[in-house]
């Protein structure tokens, strides 16, 4: 199961096994909530009924505040190439990954939708770069269309296919770059843009700081392959687009949860942090008071607690502490 659905169910064991390391995790929660930024009057409203693909696309348009890297590295690139893999029919026969590469940019695959809509971002982002600076008013609204699309696509990743509900799906299979991005709905690609806005706003004055983008951590393998949002100047933080601006108790216990599954301290983690997109706003924590709030014993525990939960997640490591015989 994933981190969330084990954070999410009370019977879960990593569950059980939080309530019984983190003992104050109400009390720390009101703690949390009363030091949360103001965010009175600022909820920016989507249109109609909340949408998951917007979230997906927000999280790709903030990592394009930042250096947007290869494409090659993205998930929605992983999951075009499945689509594109899908759609190709007899041209996989003739495809060497050896000889040809990149699927998407094989010559001969140019013409299937997703390698059609990956070429135009790729042009796009070369005449629009988005770093550190929010774009002018139409290109925005135009990446903002791109954003959505690499949602889709980064949803036919997580669940291997292109859903038949998905806009996606009702394009042909050589549709050009521009079909694919005529069926993202306007009133979308507006919310995305309306909230990189206020995004931007509040993180502005981190665009030169350091920065991780989609963490995955030594113990991600046990929680199907778990990665964060994002880790900000070592400060892990979660990016979220509800229309409540509240701290939900499951936030800081999947946010405590990655942290866990930083077994070696690769990104030596010392903060916690909420971005709330809906309000413009970063709410932050040092990671020393979250645990020393919830009753784990501060960082200078952190060690203990991340063996113990290794011993949770992995079976062999539960043997060689408990040996038979």
């Amino acid at each position: 199961m994933s981190l969330t659905s084990l954070v999410s169910d009370p019977h879960s064991l990593v569950r059980l096994w939080m309530g019984q390391h983190f003992p104050d995790m109400r009390d720390a929660l009101k703690d949390l909530r009363d030091s949360l930024p103001d965010m009175t009057g600022r909820t920016i409203a989507p249109p109609g009924r909340a949408s998951t693909t917007v979230g997906v696309a927000l999280d790709y348009r903030i990592r394009l505040y930042w250096e947007p890297g290869p494409l090659e590295g993205l998930v929605a690139w992983e999951g075009a190439t499945m689509a594109a893999a899908a759609q190709a029919g007899r041209l996989l026969s003739e495809y060497r990954p050896d000889r040809d590469g990149e699927f998407l940019r094989w010559p001969k695959a140019e013409s299937l939708a997703p390698a059609a809509f990956f070429a135009a971002f790729a042009r796009f982002l070369e005449r629009h770069p988005p770093a550190q600076r929010l774009l002018p008013a139409p290109e925005e609204l135009r990446l903002a269309r791109y954003c959505y699309v690499l949602g889709l696509y980064d949803e036919v990743f997580r669940i291997g296919y292109v859903w038949p509900k998905s806009y996606l799906a009702r394009l042909p299979g050589e549709a050009t770059a521009k079909e694919v991005l005529a069926v993202v709905p306007d009133e979308r690609v507006r919310d995305i843009a309306r909230l990189s806005w206020g995004c931007h706003e509040a993180l502005h004055d981190y665009f030169t700081r350091p920065i991780v983008l989609n963490p995955n951590f030594a113990g991600s393998q046990y929680v199907e392959g778990a990665d964060a949002d994002l880790i900000l100047d070592h400060r892990l933080v979660e990016i979220k687009t509800t229309v409540d601006a509240r701290l939900d108790q499951n936030w800081v216990l999947q946010l405590l949860g990655y942290v866990l599954l930083d077994w070696d301290d690769e990104y030596a983690i010392d903060g916690l942090g909420v971005l709330f997109a809906r309000q413009g706003a970063l709410a932050r924590w040092p990671l020393d008071r979250v645990l020393r709030a919830v009753g784990a014993g501060g960082m200078a525990q952190l060690p203990a607690l991340r063996a113990d939960f290794q011993r949770l997640l992995v079976p062999s490591r539960r043997r060689d502490q408990h040996p038979s015989g």
